[in-house]
C-alpha cells in the first residue's frame, strides 16, 4: 500500500495464486487425521475399561456418529445350535433397534450368509436387493436396509466369534474403499476386544472351577510365601483354625503349630528350597479343638512365568490315626508281655512237675526189677509208661515256650508206631469197665 505524506492510502499493489491443491491436502490430511484419531479412541476405550459391554456399545456409537451409520450392531454365534444372536446394538436418531427380534436366530434361514462372509472375508453391498441373494434380502429389507458392510469378528484366523454389521437405512449408500477399510480396522479392533475378553472369561471360570474344587476338599489347602507368611487358605483350614479369612494381613504359619514342632517345620521348609521339590512332615495344629496331629505334603512352585516361588501344603487330620496307633502298640506291649508271663509260667510249671515225676519214674523202674508177680508186673509196666509219656509232654511244654522265643531246636528220632499204640493202650487198661477189651490190630 502506497500512501502520500499526509498518509492517506494512494494505491496498492498485489499478488494472488490459486491454493485449492492445498486446501485439498490439508482437508485430506485433516479427515484422515480424524479416522486416525477414531481409531485411537476406539482402541483406548476398548483396551482400558473393566466394563467390556459399556466399552463396546461406547465404541459402537463412536463409530457410528463419525460415519453417520444409521444402525450398527454385533452378533455372536453358537456353533452347537447354528444360531447367532445379536449381543450389542447402537442405532442413529430415527432408527429402530432390531437387538431383540434377532436372538438365537438360525443360520439355516439365510443359508448363503455364511458362505459370502467365510470365503470374502466381507459382505458389501450398496443396494442389498440387486447385490445380495434372495434368502439375505429377506431378512434384511423387512428392516428397511438398503446397504450394508457386515466383517467378521475372529477369535483366531478363519475362527469365528460372530460379525459386526454396518447398515444405512431409508436411502442407500455408496460405501467408499476408504470408509471400508476404516470399518474394517475398528473391526479387527473389536475382534481383538472379544477375544481378550473371551480368554477372561475363560480364565474366570477356570478360577472358578479351581477354587471351588479346593474349597470343596476336607483337607486343608495352604500357600506360604518364602517367609512362611499365608498367601492362600481354604475354607477347611480356616474352620481349623477359627478364622474367617486372611485377606487383611498375612499370618506366619508358624503361630498356629506347636512351639515343640517349630524346629522340625522349618528344617522341611529349608529342604524344599535347598533343592526337594516335595516332601511330607506331620506335626500339631493348635485348632479350635485343642491340638490335632496333621499329615503335610509340602510342594516347591513356581507361580507362573515369573521368579515368584511359593510353598503349597495339603494338610489331612491324622489325630485319630495317632490315636488309633498308641492303642495298636499298647496293645501289642501288653500282648507281647501277657506272652512272656504264660511262657514263664509253663517254664516255671514244667519244672516244678518233672522234679515228682522223676521221683515217680525211678520208683516205678525199681519197682520193675524187683517185683516177680506177673499181673502186678503188668501194672507197673503200664505205670512206668505213662510216666515217660507224661515226661514227654512237659519236654513238649517247655519245647512250646521255647518255640515262641524263637530258641526250639528240633530233635529228629525214629519210633515204632506198633509199640506207641500198644502203650496206648495200657493206659487206658485201669480205667475201662469190667468185661471190656481194648486190641490193637
Amino acid at each position: 500500500v502506497e500512501r502520500d505524506a499526509n498518509g492517506s492510502p494512494q494505491f496498492a499493489v498485489g499478488t494472488h495464486m490459486n491454493i485449492s491443491a492445498m486446501k485439498r491436502i490439508e482437508a485430506q490430511s485433516n479427515f484422515y487425521l480424524e479416522r486416525q484419531l477414531l481409531i485411537s479412541r476406539v482402541a483406548t476405550t476398548l483396551n482400558y475399561t473393566n466394563d467390556f459391554p459399556q466399552a463396546v456399545n461406547t465404541a459402537l456409537q463412536l463409530i457410528g456418529e463419525f460415519e453417520n451409520i444409521s444402525r450398527i450392531y454385533i452378533f455372536e454365534d453358537n456353533l452347537q445350535e447354528g444360531t447367532t444372536s445379536n449381543t450389542f446394538e447402537w442405532c442413529n436418531l430415527g432408527i429402530n433397534p432390531e437387538m431383540d427380534n434377532l436372538q438365537t436366530f438360525p443360520y439355516e434361514f439365510i443359508p448363503s450368509w455364511n458362505p459370502l462372509l467365510n470365503e470374502k472375508g466381507l459382505i458389501r453391498a450398496d443396494n442389498i436387493e440387486e447385490q445380495l441373494p434372495d434368502d439375505i434380502v429377506e431378512v434384511l429389507a423387512p428392516q428397511n436396509i438398503k446397504s450394508i458392510i457386515v466383517l467378521p469378528i475372529e477369535y483366531s484366523y478363519k475362527n469365528r466369534i460372530g460379525f459386526i454389521g454396518f447398515d444405512q437405512c431409508g436411502t442407500s449408500r455408496i460405501w467408499s474403499d476408504s470408509e471400508e477399510e476404516l470399518l474394517r480396522s475398528c473391526a479387527g479392533l473389536l475382534s481383538n476386544a472379544f477375544k481378550r475378553n473371551f480368554s477372561e472369561r475363560l480364565l474366570y471360570m477356570s478360577r472358578l472351577h479351581y477354587e471351588s474344587l479346593v474349597e470343596s476338599q476336607r483337607e486343608c489347602i495352604l500357600r506360604l510365601d518364602m517367609d512362611g507368611r499365608l498367601t492362600f487358605a481354604n475354607k477347611a483350614f480356616l474352620a481349623a483354625i477359627g478364622m474367617k479369612d486372611i485377606k487383611e494381613e498375612k499370618h506366619v504359619f508358624l503361630d498356629f503349630i506347636c512351639v515343640e514342632e517349630r524346629t522340625d517345620f522349618n528344617k522341611e521348609m529349608d529342604s524344599l528350597q535347598l533343592g526337594k521339590t516335595s516332601t511330607y512332615f506331620e506335626n500339631r495344629l493348635l485348632s479350635t479343638a485343642g491340638e490335632k496331629w496333621y499329615g503335610w505334603d509340602a510342594s516347591y512352585l513356581s507361580i507362573g512365568k515369573t521368579e515368584t516361588y511359593e510353598i503349597q501344603l495339603v494338610g489331612r487330620d491324622i489325630t485319630q490315626q495317632k490315636e488309633d496307633y498308641l492303642h495298636l502298640e499298647n496293645a501289642k506291649l501288653k500282648a507281647q508281655k501277657a506272652s512272656e508271663m504264660k511262657s514263664m509260667f509253663l517254664s516255671k510249671i514244667s519244672h516244678e512237675l518233672r522234679t515228682p515225676l522223676n521221683s515217680i519214674i525211678g520208683y516205678s523202674d525199681l519197682l520193675e526189677r524187683t517185683v516177680k508177680e506177673t499181673k502186678s508186673m503188668s501194672y507197673i509196666s503200664s505205670l512206668v509208661s505213662s510216666s515217660r509219656k507224661l515226661k514227654v509232654l512237659i519236654d513238649d511244654l517247655l519245647d512250646f515256650t521255647k518255640i515262641e522265643s524263637n530258641k526250639h531246636k528240633p530233635n529228629l528220632s525214629e519210633f515204632g508206631i506198633r509199640e506207641l499204640f500198644q502203650d496206648l493202650l495200657k493206659s487206658f487198661e485201669v480205667v475201662i469197665p469190667i468185661g471190656v477189651k481194648l486190641k490193637s490190630e
